[in-house]
């Protein structure tokens, strides 16, 4: 899929899930204000009950000869109505709408400077600037007071009364934001995956139209007369052949050795094997090409237990395609260091290069399938992206473990352990 186009519905999926969000937080928050505003309501009408019930209490005293209320001096108000009394009738009427709430009350004259009676919780300042109260004019015509409420416990309340509808909408918000990302990060590594594919039928198909144009154009001397009637000159060719083939069978082994790992039905031949054996073989193998060429090669075999139990055949593999990422990787003479050493539990075996080094972006991938690290415009690195993978999956596979230490222009140091024992460690 195109960049843009890949972009282009990042950015119109993004503004979609945000205006979904916005407008499921908006109608919670105005689903929250009703609920507030009806709760106020419920208190207000409360309020107003439990001054009618003082009124009635009014008229009983009138009658029974006691002063009336409204008679009263501002300084006699505490006297006039008993706390007891007041908490009651709040909280019958409170009981009656339902409300189960704490609280806090007080009778405050209209500039609300402070409350005159009451029960007020460690500050009364919640309680003075509380919009639930109700005049108590009918009580002191002469004279401002307000009988106000305040609930500790409100807000949370009000969202307990919400419950399943509003804690069900964070969590599928939250279900919706994960999805999202999610599938931003399946996107994204999905169209990774794809390039890489791409570069590896690209290298694949480089790798063998070279060795078959060889051994095409070797074959087509050999056809011709005068080459057939030189033997030095048709074993030369035949030999280009040979070495061609060879190589595209190595090629070739690499590709189905990645389907076997990706498939995961490789089988592996775990005996005891003598790492060094293995080394020493890798050497030997690479001895003569280092020989003739402007390479150097340093082994320094410190292992005293070498016995582990490892798929030999594979084993070589890995210590040879660390050998030749070094190679590969170096854009002077390289210089190659292969160091073996023991802990309690297994064998380290260490490839050490001078090549390029790798940067740190590039050290969490490198393990991975068909990646290579970029060379920027110059293509003159030849491979498939397979040789780490491969080296990765089959230690792991022997139980062991791979790490890798590196600094760009510094080289590169890649250690394998392997355990004496078969069993995980």
């Amino acid at each position: 899929m195109n960049r843009r186009i890949i972009i282009l519905v990042l950015v119109i999926t993004s503004l979609a899930l945000g205006g979904i969000i916005f407008s499921q937080f908006f109608w919670m928050n105005k689903s929250y204000h009703l609920r507030r505003e009806q709760f106020e309501n419920k208190v207000r009408i409360a309020l107003k009950s439990t001054v009618n019930q003082l009124m009635e209490h009014n008229r009983a005293d009138m009658h029974s000869g006691c002063q009336s209320f409204c008679c009263l001096s501002d300084t006699n108000i505490q006297q006039t109505i008993h706390p007891d009394l007041l908490d009651s009738l709040i909280r019958h009427e409170l009981d009656y709408y339902q409300i189960p709430l704490e609280y806090e009350y007080g009778v405050f004259n209209c500039a609300r400077d402070s409350v005159i009676m009451g029960k007020t919780g460690s500050t009364e300042e919640n309680l003075l600037q509380s919009p639930l109260f109700t005049p108590l004019s009918c009580l002191w015509k002469r004279n401002c007071y307000n009988l106000g409420i305040y609930f500790p416990g409100q807000q949370n309340y009000l969202l307990g009364q919400m419950g399943v509808w509003f804690f069900g909408s964070i969590f599928l918000i939250l279900i919706l934001v994960s999805g999202y990302f999610l599938t931003i990060f399946m996107i994204m590594r999905q169209k990774k995956l794809s390039e890489m594919k791409t570069d590896f039928m690209n290298n694949m198909t480089h790798e063998f139209k070279t060795p078959i144009s060889t051994i095409s154009a070797s074959c087509e001397l050999l056809t011709q007369e005068a080459i057939t009637s030189n033997p030095e000159k048709v074993k030369k060719y035949a030999r280009i052949i040979f070495d061609e083939n060879n190589r595209l069978k190595g090629q070739v082994d690499r590709a189905l050795q990645a389907a076997l790992l990706d498939q995961q039905t490789l089988s592996l031949n775990l005996e005891p094997t003598d790492a060094h054996e293995a080394v020493n073989e890798v050497i030997t193998n690479y001895g003569v090409h280092f020989r003739k060429s402007h390479k150097t090669l340093f082994v320094n075999l410190n292992a005293e237990k070498t016995i582990i139990h490892a798929d030999r055949h594979h084993l070589i593999n890995i210590i040879a395609n660390l050998i030749e990422n070094g190679i590969k990787y170096t854009e002077g003479e390289p210089k190659i260091t292969v160091t073996t050493w023991n802990d309690d539990s297994g064998i380290f075996i260490s490839v050490e290069d001078n090549g390029i080094g790798i940067s740190k972006e590039n050290l969490r991938q490198i393990f991975s399938r068909f990646y290579r690290v970029s060379t920027g415009n110059v293509h003159n690195v030849k491979g498939f992206g397979l040789g780490l993978y491969y080296v990765k999956t089959l230690v792991d596979a022997m139980n062991g473990s791979v790490s890798v230490q590196s600094e760009q222009k510094k080289g590169s140091t890649f250690t394998i352990f392997l355990p004496f024992s078969c069993e995980k460690q």
